[in-house]
């Protein structure tokens, strides 16, 4: 028969041994999660720079093709954002 020290001693070890089981199915359900996060990022951050390019490239066709019409609309956006921000700063 054992002693009580020698069965407290043998349910603690199987405590601990399931609990580092625990933990390591953890940590590798973890990291997976981790990595397919930063494979999501990776692609949202591609598809972002494409978009961007793409409306860069739109808007230097747009400028080159109606010149006066981009300078009058930068000159009106200009006047508005500068009314807006004079119109908040006076309250």
């Amino acid at each position: 028969m054992k002693s009580a020290k020698t069965a407290i001693l043998d349910r603690t070890t199987d405590v601990f041994e399931d609990s580092a089981d625990v933990a390591k199915d953890v940590a590798k359900k973890t990291a997976s999660v981790v990595v397919d996060g930063a494979k999501a990022v990776k692609i949202a951050a591609v598809r972002s720079y494409g978009a961007a390019d793409d409306a860069i490239t739109f808007t230097g066709r747009q400028i080159r093709r109606k010149p006066v019409v981009a300078a009058v609309s930068a000159i009106g956006v200009g006047f508005l954002i500068g009314f807006l921000i004079g119109r908040k700063t006076h309250r």
